[in-house]
């Protein structure tokens, strides 16, 4: 049964001071998770970056990081994000953030490659496998006691790859993930190009004046 002790018998050295509570074990930070250029940027700065890469508009980013004010018009609040998004440390921050989103996502891209390698398709499959191959095991070739390496179009094997996996009907997110935003819409381009400068089959009938 433990006893109130009085302030004043403590100061007058008729009582034990009572024994401190214990300190509670450091919570991991947030900061902790971050990359070094999240952790250079301020904390209203990472909220921006967060909800940028959450999916949001450059405007709906800075007013719910808490940028501007409840009266700030959009027009106030596009210039206020586009300043934002101009900063180095921000661009260098949406980078990292943008790259860790994506390797996050592996296990989702991996998964859409299993259900080509698992169709019935054997061409899709087929591609899907020297996709693989080409990334995890690069063809070399040995002659005596020269290597070689094989000399491989990287760009055809990719739109091939492209070709197989649209024939399959393979997802948005999985091109995307595979091939890179960016590289997706350039082989696409590639891929209706050579489409239409393939020539069209037609049968001429001769007709007799």
């Amino acid at each position: 049964m433990s006893t109130e002790i009085d302030p004043d018998d403590i100061l007058l050295g008729i009582a034990p001071a009572p024994t401190p509570a214990p300190v509670p074990a450091k919570r991991e930070r947030e900061e902790d998770n971050h990359g070094p250029a999240m952790r250079s940027c301020l904390p209203k700065e990472r909220e921006f970056v967060l909800n940028r890469i959450g999916g949001m508009t450059r405007p709906q980013a800075a007013r719910l990081a808490g940028y501007g004010n409840p009266n700030s018009t959009a027009e106030t609040m596009a210039k206020i994000a586009l300043r934002l998004s101009q900063r180095p440390r921000i661009v260098a921050a949406l980078v990292e953030e943008a790259q860790k989103a994506l390797r996050s996502m592996a296990p989702d891209a991996l998964g859409s490659l299993r259900e080509v390698l698992t169709s019935i398709d054997p061409k899709a499959k087929l591609r899907a496998v020297e996709v693989i191959l080409a990334r995890t095991d690069p063809a070399v070739t040995r002659a005596d006691i020269n290597v070689t390496h094989e000399v491989i179009d990287r760009e055809a094997e990719a739109l091939k790859a492209l070709r197989a996996f649209k024939a399959q009907g393979a997802t948005r997110e999985f091109l995307e993930n595979w091939f890179g935003y960016s590289g997706l819409l350039r082989y696409e381009k590639k891929l209706a190009a050579e489409d239409a400068a393939k020539p069209i089959d037609a049968e001429y009938v001769e007709v007799e004046s």
